[in-house]
Protein backbone atom coordinates (compact mmCIF):
# COMPACT_ATOMS: atom_id res chain seq x y z
CA UNK A 1 0.00 0.00 0.00
CA UNK A 2 1.21 3.48 -0.92
CA UNK A 3 0.48 7.02 0.22
CA UNK A 4 -1.70 7.50 -2.86
CA UNK A 5 -4.01 4.77 -1.52
CA UNK A 6 -4.72 6.47 1.81
CA UNK A 7 -6.86 9.44 2.86
CA UNK A 8 -6.21 11.24 6.16
CA UNK A 9 -9.71 11.48 7.65
CA UNK A 10 -10.21 14.95 9.21
CA UNK A 11 -6.43 15.27 9.03
CA UNK A 12 -4.24 13.25 11.39
CA UNK A 13 -7.04 12.90 13.91
CA UNK A 14 -5.21 10.30 16.02
CA UNK A 15 -2.51 12.87 16.82
CA UNK A 16 -4.22 16.28 16.73
CA UNK A 17 -7.70 17.81 17.06
CA UNK A 18 -9.72 16.98 13.99
CA UNK A 19 -10.24 19.48 11.17
CA UNK A 20 -7.59 21.90 12.44
CA UNK A 21 -4.45 23.33 10.93
CA UNK A 22 -2.46 21.12 13.29
CA UNK A 23 -4.23 17.98 12.09
CA UNK A 24 -3.88 18.86 8.42
CA UNK A 25 -0.20 19.71 8.67
CA UNK A 26 0.50 16.64 10.81
CA UNK A 27 -1.12 14.41 8.18
CA UNK A 28 0.89 15.94 5.36
CA UNK A 29 4.14 15.75 7.32
CA UNK A 30 3.38 12.08 8.01
CA UNK A 31 3.25 11.54 4.24
CA UNK A 32 -0.42 11.97 3.32
CA UNK A 33 -1.18 12.90 -0.28
CA UNK A 34 -4.95 12.97 0.31
CA UNK A 35 -6.62 14.75 3.23
CA UNK A 36 -10.35 14.93 3.96
CA UNK A 37 -11.84 17.79 5.96
CA UNK A 38 -15.41 18.76 6.82
CA UNK A 39 -16.86 22.17 6.11
CA UNK A 40 -19.86 24.09 7.36
CA UNK A 41 -21.10 27.63 6.93
CA UNK A 42 -21.41 30.43 9.45
CA UNK A 43 -24.49 32.63 9.76
CA UNK A 44 -22.85 35.09 7.36
CA UNK A 45 -22.28 32.23 4.88
CA UNK A 46 -18.53 31.95 5.26
CA UNK A 47 -16.87 28.56 5.20
CA UNK A 48 -15.39 27.06 8.36
CA UNK A 49 -13.73 23.69 8.92
CA UNK A 50 -15.84 21.69 11.36
CA UNK A 51 -17.64 18.35 11.48
CA UNK A 52 -20.41 18.53 14.07
CA UNK A 53 -23.45 20.78 13.86
CA UNK A 54 -23.08 21.70 17.54
CA UNK A 55 -19.92 22.63 19.41
CA UNK A 56 -19.92 20.35 22.45
CA UNK A 57 -17.56 17.53 21.51
CA UNK A 58 -14.84 19.51 19.73
CA UNK A 59 -15.09 22.94 21.36
CA UNK A 60 -16.40 22.05 24.82
CA UNK A 61 -19.45 24.31 24.44
CA UNK A 62 -22.34 22.29 25.81
CA UNK A 63 -25.26 24.65 25.14
CA UNK A 64 -27.46 22.75 22.69
CA UNK A 65 -28.36 26.01 20.95
CA UNK A 66 -24.75 26.70 20.00
CA UNK A 67 -24.78 25.56 16.39
CA UNK A 68 -22.08 26.51 13.92
CA UNK A 69 -24.63 27.97 11.51
CA UNK A 70 -25.98 30.32 14.18
CA UNK A 71 -22.75 32.31 14.55
CA UNK A 72 -20.73 34.64 12.37
CA UNK A 73 -17.37 33.49 11.07
CA UNK A 74 -15.37 36.03 13.08
CA UNK A 75 -17.04 34.84 16.28
CA UNK A 76 -16.37 31.20 15.45
CA UNK A 77 -12.71 31.98 14.77
CA UNK A 78 -12.33 32.97 18.44
CA UNK A 79 -13.77 29.70 19.75
CA UNK A 80 -11.68 26.62 20.56
CA UNK A 81 -11.35 23.55 18.38
CA UNK A 82 -8.91 21.80 20.69
CA UNK A 83 -10.85 18.64 21.64
CA UNK A 84 -9.83 19.09 25.27
CA UNK A 85 -11.46 15.83 26.33
CA UNK A 86 -8.96 13.94 24.17
CA UNK A 87 -5.92 16.19 24.33
CA UNK A 88 -6.23 18.22 27.52
CA UNK A 89 -4.46 21.57 27.07
CA UNK A 90 -1.96 20.31 24.46
CA UNK A 91 -3.71 22.28 21.70
CA UNK A 92 -5.25 25.06 23.75
CA UNK A 93 -4.43 27.73 21.13
CA UNK A 94 -6.22 25.84 18.33
CA UNK A 95 -9.33 27.73 17.17
CA UNK A 96 -12.09 26.98 14.70
CA UNK A 97 -10.47 27.57 11.33
CA UNK A 98 -11.82 29.27 8.26
CA UNK A 99 -11.30 27.47 4.98
CA UNK A 100 -8.82 30.21 4.05
CA UNK A 101 -6.10 28.31 5.93
CA UNK A 102 -5.87 26.03 2.90
CA UNK A 103 -4.43 28.83 0.78
CA UNK A 104 -0.97 28.75 2.29
CA UNK A 105 -1.02 25.02 3.11
CA UNK A 106 -1.75 23.95 -0.44
CA UNK A 107 0.72 26.49 -1.81
CA UNK A 108 3.41 24.86 0.33
CA UNK A 109 2.31 21.34 -0.62
CA UNK A 110 1.22 21.38 -4.27
CA UNK A 111 1.19 17.57 -4.45
CA UNK A 112 -1.57 17.29 -1.84
CA UNK A 113 -5.24 16.94 -2.73
CA UNK A 114 -7.99 17.84 -0.24
CA UNK A 115 -11.51 16.43 -0.14
CA UNK A 116 -13.95 19.06 1.13
CA UNK A 117 -17.01 17.40 2.62
CA UNK A 118 -19.93 19.81 2.84
CA UNK A 119 -21.94 18.83 5.90
CA UNK A 120 -25.67 19.00 5.42
CA UNK A 121 -26.31 20.94 8.66
CA UNK A 122 -25.83 24.23 6.79
CA UNK A 123 -28.87 23.46 4.65
CA UNK A 124 -31.15 24.41 7.53
CA UNK A 125 -30.13 28.04 6.91
CA UNK A 126 -28.99 28.28 3.29
CA UNK A 127 -30.10 26.81 0.00
CA UNK A 128 -27.68 24.80 -2.13
CA UNK A 129 -27.01 27.60 -4.59
CA UNK A 130 -25.82 29.88 -1.78
CA UNK A 131 -23.37 27.26 -0.52
CA UNK A 132 -21.92 26.62 -3.96
CA UNK A 133 -21.65 30.37 -4.59
CA UNK A 134 -19.82 30.82 -1.28
CA UNK A 135 -17.26 28.21 -2.38
CA UNK A 136 -16.67 29.77 -5.79
CA UNK A 137 -13.50 31.71 -4.75
CA UNK A 138 -11.91 28.45 -3.60
CA UNK A 139 -12.86 26.74 -6.85
CA UNK A 140 -11.16 29.49 -8.80
CA UNK A 141 -8.00 29.53 -6.67
CA UNK A 142 -7.53 25.94 -5.56
CA UNK A 143 -9.62 23.54 -7.56
CA UNK A 144 -6.59 21.70 -8.98
CA UNK A 145 -6.10 20.42 -5.45
CA UNK A 146 -9.72 20.28 -4.21
CA UNK A 147 -12.47 17.70 -4.59
CA UNK A 148 -15.91 18.72 -3.36
CA UNK A 149 -17.94 15.93 -1.77
CA UNK A 150 -21.17 15.55 0.20
CA UNK A 151 -23.86 13.07 1.20
CA UNK A 152 -26.37 15.53 -0.28
CA UNK A 153 -26.47 14.35 -3.89
CA UNK A 154 -28.31 17.37 -5.35
CA UNK A 155 -25.63 19.60 -3.86
CA UNK A 156 -22.91 17.69 -5.70
CA UNK A 157 -24.95 17.76 -8.91
CA UNK A 158 -25.08 21.54 -8.54
CA UNK A 159 -21.33 21.70 -7.92
CA UNK A 160 -20.71 19.75 -11.13
CA UNK A 161 -22.90 22.22 -13.01
CA UNK A 162 -20.88 25.06 -11.45
CA UNK A 163 -17.72 23.68 -13.10
CA UNK A 164 -16.06 21.99 -10.15
CA UNK A 165 -13.42 19.89 -11.82
CA UNK A 166 -13.68 16.92 -9.42
CA UNK A 167 -16.64 15.84 -7.33
CA UNK A 168 -17.56 12.97 -5.05
CA UNK A 169 -20.55 11.59 -3.21
CA UNK A 170 -20.64 10.19 0.30
CA UNK A 171 -22.93 7.21 -0.06
CA UNK A 172 -25.98 7.16 2.23
CA UNK A 173 -27.18 3.70 1.24
CA UNK A 174 -25.69 1.06 -1.04
CA UNK A 175 -28.79 1.01 -3.26
CA UNK A 176 -28.24 4.71 -4.04
CA UNK A 177 -25.56 3.68 -6.54
CA UNK A 178 -28.35 2.47 -8.82
CA UNK A 179 -30.37 5.66 -8.43
CA UNK A 180 -30.69 8.35 -11.06
CA UNK A 181 -29.19 11.06 -8.86
CA UNK A 182 -25.74 9.50 -8.65
CA UNK A 183 -25.86 8.21 -12.21
CA UNK A 184 -26.62 11.74 -13.35
CA UNK A 185 -23.68 13.21 -11.44
CA UNK A 186 -21.02 10.72 -12.63
CA UNK A 187 -18.87 11.54 -9.57
CA UNK A 188 -15.13 11.07 -9.69
CA UNK A 189 -15.19 9.51 -6.20
CA UNK A 190 -17.64 7.50 -4.13
CA UNK A 191 -17.01 7.49 -0.37
CA UNK A 192 -18.39 4.35 1.28
CA UNK A 193 -18.78 3.63 4.97
CA UNK A 194 -17.43 0.10 5.46
CA UNK A 195 -20.64 -0.66 7.38
CA UNK A 196 -22.65 0.10 4.20
CA UNK A 197 -20.46 -2.07 1.96
CA UNK A 198 -22.33 -5.39 1.43
CA UNK A 199 -19.16 -7.32 0.57
CA UNK A 200 -15.64 -6.47 -0.53
CA UNK A 201 -16.16 -7.91 -4.02
CA UNK A 202 -18.84 -5.27 -4.69
CA UNK A 203 -16.12 -2.62 -4.93
CA UNK A 204 -15.13 -3.85 -8.36
CA UNK A 205 -18.57 -3.00 -9.74
CA UNK A 206 -18.32 0.76 -9.13
CA UNK A 207 -17.17 2.93 -12.04
CA UNK A 208 -15.99 5.85 -9.87
CA UNK A 209 -12.90 5.72 -7.69
CA UNK A 210 -13.86 4.29 -4.33
CA UNK A 211 -12.85 5.49 -0.86
CA UNK A 212 -13.77 3.23 2.07
CA UNK A 213 -13.90 4.59 5.62
CA UNK A 214 -13.23 4.38 8.61
CA UNK A 215 -10.25 1.99 8.47
CA UNK A 216 -7.48 1.90 11.05
CA UNK A 217 -6.76 -1.83 11.04
CA UNK A 218 -3.80 -2.76 8.87
CA UNK A 219 -5.18 -6.13 7.79
CA UNK A 220 -8.53 -4.62 6.89
CA UNK A 221 -6.84 -1.90 4.82
CA UNK A 222 -4.83 -4.52 2.92
CA UNK A 223 -7.95 -6.58 2.23
CA UNK A 224 -9.96 -3.62 0.96
CA UNK A 225 -7.24 -2.51 -1.43
CA UNK A 226 -6.80 -6.08 -2.68
CA UNK A 227 -10.57 -6.29 -3.27
CA UNK A 228 -10.57 -3.18 -5.44
CA UNK A 229 -10.90 -0.13 -3.20
CA UNK A 230 -8.91 2.73 -4.69
CA UNK A 231 -8.33 4.39 -1.32
CA UNK A 232 -9.03 3.79 2.34
CA UNK A 233 -9.72 6.62 4.74
CA UNK A 234 -8.21 6.56 8.21
CA UNK A 235 -7.93 8.60 11.38
CA UNK A 236 -4.42 7.19 11.87
CA UNK A 237 -2.61 7.97 8.65
CA UNK A 238 0.82 7.63 10.24
CA UNK A 239 0.19 4.08 11.47
CA UNK A 240 -0.95 2.83 8.09
CA UNK A 241 1.84 4.58 6.19
CA UNK A 242 4.46 3.21 8.56
CA UNK A 243 3.00 -0.30 8.33
CA UNK A 244 3.20 -0.34 4.56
Amino acid sequence: MRADQLVAHRGYRARAPENTRSAIIAAIEAGALFVEIDIQFSSDCQTVIYHDACMGRVSGIENADRLIVDHKADELARLPANESQRFGDAFETEKIAKLDILNDILFRYPEVRVFLEIKTASLIRFDRHMLIDALEPYRLQLQKQLVIISSDYPLIALAAQANWRRTGVVLNEWRDLQGQQIKGILPDYVFIDKMVLPEYSALGKIASRTVVYEVDDIGEARALIAAGADLVETFDIGKLLTAF
